[in-house]
């Protein structure tokens, strides 16, 4: 069976850097607690992922299980440089200390593992952008925040381990 998705997008002013850092902490983190919470607890204090497998094809961990990653995306003044890691306590803290110097993408994305260790269906992905000037002239101050859920997941109570509904989100 094929997962529908719902794709929501915010556009925002582009803000000064600490109330970004604030904004992009609210929506990420947030969003990241609201809509995906019992994902993120198994994350963070299930068994350790294998870090490698955000940068080769191998399998991310024990079958059926939460994975995920965080990533920041920033121009060094000639192309856009990654960085990203497999969730845990600490890249989460690392990944929202990221947020104090604005990158040009900051995502959380998540997946549950398949069959055999790989990701698979994916319960959320959560970004901060800036569009660039060469991809979107009109839309260099300001700044873009999306999510991308299971449309089902927002269905489900939060008391039964699934997502709260989107409302309850950001307040």
């Amino acid at each position: 069976m094929t997962d529908h998705y719902l794709f929501a997008e915010i556009n925002v002013e582009w803000p000064d850097p600490t109330t970004y850092e604030d904004m992009a902490r609210a929506w990420l983190d947030g969003g990241f607690a609201t809509l995906a919470g019992s994902h993120r607890q198994a994350l963070e204090e299930g068994p350790k992922l294998p870090a490698e497998a955000i940068r080769r094809s191998m399998p991310c961990g024990p079958p059926h299980t939460a994975w995920g990653f965080v990533s920041i995306a920033r121009h060094d003044g000639r192309q856009l440089r990654s960085s990203s890691r497999v969730i845990s306590a600490r890249s989460m803290s690392w990944f929202l200390r990221q947020l104090a110097d604005p990158p040009r993408t900051a995502t959380i994305g998540l997946s549950v593992l398949d069959e055999r260790g790989y990701p698979g269906r994916s319960p959320l992905r959560i970004t901060v952008d800036r569009p660039e000037a060469r991809d979107w002239p009109e839309a260099i101050d300001w700044a873009v925040l999306s999510c991308r859920i299971p449309e089902g997941d927002l269905l489900d109570p939060p008391t039964a381990g699934g997502s709260a509904p989107l409302s309850a989100w950001h307040q």
